[in-house]
């Protein structure tokens, strides 16, 4: 949801359904991958340790998209750019 926000904020009209499609490219191209990923992790280290990979890895994830968006927000206010246009529907 941050990543959806942050991109209507930064992008024109124009590019935002374009971008926002591509974005979600790779989440579903992803996840057979972490389908295949997961049952031999589980079948091989058991349900617990799979449960600790996937939290980190959660984790590890939502932490850094917090970070781009704090450092993309500390970036514009350095460059002096102001309030970003508000787009509304006509």
């Amino acid at each position: 949801m941050l990543w959806i926000t942050q991109l209507q904020k930064i992008l024109h009209v124009e590019t935002l359904a374009r971008v926002n499609g591509w974005s979600s490219v790779p989440a579903y191209a992803l996840a057979p991958i972490a389908l295949l990923l997961v049952g031999p992790l589980t079948e091989h280290d058991g349900p617990g340790k799979a449960a600790l990979v996937v939290a980190a890895t959660l984790l590890i994830s939502t932490v850094a998209a917090l970070l781009a968006l704090l450092l993309g927000s500390r970036m514009d206010s350095r460059t002096g750019e102001g309030e970003p246009e508000l787009l509304t529907a006509s």
